[in-house]
């Protein structure tokens, strides 16, 4: 079976440094962790600090690794096993996998204590039975897109998480979103690409807070929830050079562009230009239809009996307002929620990929955003050091990690948010030219 290269390299890792597995194979196992998510399947691997269980999806099947740290129980054909201390049947258990190889020494004795120590601290509720993985008709992915548009949320990150979905193929894709706003480049990619993937995937949004770039994006997909906080719209558009906002033929083009992207979603257009424009009322009639279903109609003036928006306002809608106006599916505070809104057999994720890739990136950008300011320091001071050979060794240093942090990275997000607009090849040729100065020193 081929592992995921990351899941693998960790196995590997682990295998290599345990001086003792205790190791069991089980049929009918469940795994709960304390984030909330199930695992059916089969443990084959288990001691102290860490488990592997492999969980068939359809015809797929998947090795998981989990740290024991994370676990909240884990139950065999029904029965809990661990915590210890559910009931003697159940501790029975517990002894029949520890003591696979005979007498509980050294990892299995730290497993002993671990389960005692887990089973007196344990607060959480009993868990309930889950069906299993095989019977579940609907399964999620999850991507967090939060932050900035056009630096922590990006296209090319949203393409990486999709396209590390699909071995799994999900049933749903859920766009979690959190985001004050950003790029108004970002959001024609961003738009090109939930074109593209939006009739391949059954995707949806769940807003906690879609501002700016992120209430554009958001619409481009068909189906939308919200959490109770939840809220979006204020799309201002403005000049990335000097900051002012968008005014004549400009903002005509982008209003025309954005009417168009919602309604080529299935949204009304009227919404796009008052979350943009503050020149637009938005007002809504509804109706309920004989076979009662609500038909809510938006109006670009104040004809209409409900008022969104009026001219010197930007439309912003709670979760109260997109419930009442057809624009929420439902309202969810949380996974469990969101799931029945969903219609799913419980909240079952078929991998937590899309989480990974999101946090990855966003601790990478946290990362620089914390050293380059303090590496431009560094390069100020070091030109003020007198000894030219001194001077130009440490600039010279400072460069080769200006240079490593912005391989890390996008060229544009490097050269908008940590450069300055400088990019990766002009700190390249100023290294070259300290190094050249160097050399002339006979350095």
């Amino acid at each position: 079976m081929k592992l995921n290269s990351s899941i693998a390299n960790y196995v590997i890792g682990v295998m290599l440094a345990m001086a003792l597995v205790v190791a069991s194979v089980m049929a009918g196992d469940v795994v709960k962790t304390k984030d909330g998510k199930t695992f059916d399947g089969q443990i084959t691997t288990r001691n102290a600090d860490y488990l592997e269980i492999i969980v068939k999806y359809g015809s797929l099947e998947t090795r998981i690794p989990i740290m024991m740290e994370d676990v909240e129980s884990i139950s065999h054909d029904g029965e809990v096993i661990y915590p210890a201390g559910q009931s003697d049947e159940a501790g029975k258990r517990q002894s029949d996998v520890i003591d696979v190889k005979g007498d509980a020494t050294g990892a299995e004795a730290e497993d002993k204590a671990e389960t005692a120590t887990h089973a007196a601290m344990s607060t959480s509720p009993p868990t309930t039975p889950v069906q299993n993985a095989s019977e579940v008709k609907k399964r999620v992915y999850v991507i967090p897109l939060e932050g900035m548009v056009g630096k922590y949320f990006r296209k090319d990150k949203l393409e990486e998480a999709i396209d590390a979905a699909k071995p799994y193929d999900p049933d749903v894709i859920v766009l979690l979103i959190n985001s004050p706003g950003g790029l108004l480049t970002e959001i024609y990619k961003l738009r090109d690409y939930l074109q593209e993937v939006r009739d391949e995937y059954h995707i949806v949004v769940w807003i906690k807070s879609a501002i700016s770039a992120a209430a554009m994006t958001s619409f481009n997909v068909r189906e939308m929830y919200f959490m109770k906080e939840g809220h979006i719209g204020a799309a201002t558009a403005f000049n990335g050079a000097t900051g002012v906002a968008l005014t004549g033929e400009r903002l005509d083009e982008w209003v025309k562009d954005a009417r168009e992207m919602f309604e080529s979603a299935g949204w009304d257009p009227k919404i796009a230009q008052a979350m943009i424009v503050k020149d637009y009322w938005l007002t809504a009639d509804i109706e309920i239809l004989p076979n009662g279903e609500k038909r809510v109609t938006f109006h670009d003036d104040d004809s209409g009996q409900y008022v969104l928006s009026r001219p010197e306002e930007n439309l912003v809608i709670d979760s109260v307002q997109a419930m009442q106006f057809n624009i929420a599916n439902a309202v969810c505070d949380n996974e469990d929620e969101l799931a029945k809104a969903l219609n799913l057999d419980g909240w079952v994720e078929v991998s937590d990929s899309g989480r990974k890739i999101m946090m990855n990136w966003k601790n990478t950008l946290d990362r620089a955003d914390r050293e380059y300011p303090k590496l431009i320091q560094r390069m100020n001071a070091a030109g003020q050091i007198a000894d030219p050979r001194a001077s130009l060794g440490q600039q010279a240093q400072i460069l080769r990690e200006i240079i490593q942090w912005g391989k890390m990275m996008p060229e544009d997000v490097f050269a908008i948010f940590y450069s300055g607009g400088a990019r990766v090849q002009d700190f390249e040729r100023q290294l070259k030219l300290v190094r050249a100065q160097l050399a002339n020193l006979g350095g």
